[in-house]
C-alpha cells in the first residue's frame, strides 16, 4: 500500500542518516585520535629535547669544571648558550617534575663550574635559580626526599657562590640552611651512606666559614660534629678507601683549630689520629701517590706541633719520616 511504501522510504532514509552520522563521527574520532597522537609525539619530542639540553648542560659543566687551558671566558660563553637552550625548550611546553628536577641538577653542576673559573655570581645566581626550582618541586610533594636533598644542595650551591663573594653571613646562613635538611634526612635512614655523607660535608661547608669568620670554637664544634659522622662511616665499611681518607682529613681539620687556639697537646693528638689513618691508607696500596703524600704532609703536622713543644728529637724523627716519602715520590 501507499502507507507501508512511505514508511519504507522513511526507514530507508534514517537508515542512510545513520549510517552517514556514523561515517562522521568515525571520521571525526579518527582526526581527534590523529591530533591526540600528533601533539603526544610533539610532547615527546619536546620532552626528550629537554632532556637533552639539560643533560648538556650538566656534562658541559661537569667536564669544563677540572680542564686546565680554556679561558674562563670561552667556558663561561659555552654554558651560557647551553642553558639559553635549556630555558627556551624549558618554557616551549608542559614541563614534568623530572624535567624540571634535571634541569636543577645541571644548574647545581653548573654552579661548580662557575666557581672554578672565577664567575662567582653567575654561579650564585645558576644556585638560586636550582633553589628555586627545588622548592617547586617540594610544594607539590613535601615527603620527597630526593627533593629534600636536591634542595639542600641547592642551599649548599648559594654559600658557595655567597662565600666567594665576601659574604660569610650570608654563606652560613645558607649552609646552615642545608645542613639542616641533610640532618633531618640522615636521622630519617641512618643505613643511607649518602645522606650520611651530605651531612659530614654539610657540617665541614659550616666549619669553614666559622673558620674564615674567626669564631673558631663554633668551627670547632661543627668539626667535630663531621667526625663523628665520618667515624661512623669508616667503621661500617673498613674496606671502603675514600670514608677512611675522610676520616683522616677531619682529624686534620680539628687540628688545624685546635693549633689556632693554642691547645698543641690536643691538636697532636689530632694530628695522630690522622696519622694512623694515613698509614693504614698508604701501606694498603704503596703506588698511590696521593695517599703517601697525604701521609707526608701527616708527618709533617706532627712535626710542626712536636717542634713548637720543643719536643725537637720527636720532631726530626717526623720530619725525616715524611722526606723519606718525598724522596720516594719525587
Amino acid at each position: 500500500s501507499r502507507r507501508q511504501r512511505i514508511v519504507g522510504i522513511a526507514a530507508a532514509v534514517f537508515f542512510l542518516l545513520a549510517v552517514g552520522a556514523g561515517i562522521s563521527a568515525k571520521v571525526a574520532f579518527d582526526q581527534r585520535a590523529a591530533a591526540v597522537a600528533a601533539r603526544s609525539q610533539a610532547e615527546q619530542a619536546l620532552s626528550a629535547a629537554t632532556e637533552t639540553a639539560n643533560r648538556l648542560v650538566f656534562d658541559l659543566a661537569e667536564k669544563f669544571r677540572n680542564v686546565a687551558g680554556i679561558p674562563a671566558a670561552t667556558i663561561k660563553d659555552i654554558l651560557d648558550r647551553a642553558r639559553a637552550l635549556q630555558d627556551q625548550l624549558i618554557k616551549s611546553g608542559q614541563v614534568t617534575s623530572e624535567l624540571k628536577l634535571s634541569q636543577a641538577d645541571a644548574l647545581i653542576a653548573t654552579t661548580r663550574s662557575l666557581l672554578a673559573i672565577g664567575d662567582a655570581a653567575g654561579a650564585l645566581v645558576a644556585a638560586q635559580q636550582a633553589r628555586q626550582i627545588m622548592e617547586g618541586l617540594l610544594a607539590g610533594d613535601p615527603n620527597s626526599k630526593d627533593y629534600q636533598r636536591k634542595l639542600s644542595l641547592s642551599y649548599a650551591s648559594i654559600g658557595h657562590g655567597q662565600k666567594a663573594q665576601g659574604d660569610l653571613g650570608g654563606a652560613l646562613k645558607s649552609f646552615q640552611d642545608g645542613l639542616a635538611i641533610a640532618d633531618r634526612l640522615a636521622k630519617s635512614d641512618p643505613s643511607k651512606s649518602d645522606w650520611q655523607a651530605d651531612l659530614l660535608v654539610s657540617y665541614d661547608e659550616v666549619g669553614d666559614v666559622q673558620v674564615a669568620q674567626g669564631d673558631l670554637q663554633s668551627a670547632l664544634k661543627s668539626y667535630q660534629d663531621s667526625l663523628a659522622v665520618a667515624d661512623r662511616l669508616a667503621k661500617s665499611d673498613p674496606s671502603d678507601t675514600e670514608w677512611q681518607r675522610d676520616l683522616s682529613v677531619e682529624y686534620d681539620r680539628i687540628g688545624n683549630v685546635q693549633v689556632a687556639r693554642g691547645d698543641l697537646t690536643s691538636a697532636l693528638k689530632s694530628y695522630q689520629d690522622s696519622l694512623a689513618v694515613a698509614d693504614r691508607l698508604a701501606k694498603s696500596d704503596p703506588s698511590n701517590t696521593d695517599w703517601q703524600r697525604d701521609l707526608s704532609v701527616s708527618h709533617d703536622k706532627v712535626g710542626n706541633v712536636q717542634m713548637v713543644q720543643g719536643n725537637l728529637q720527636s720532631a726530626l724523627k717526623s720530619y725525616q719520616d715524611s722526606l723519606a716519602i718525598a724522596d720516594r715520590l719525587a
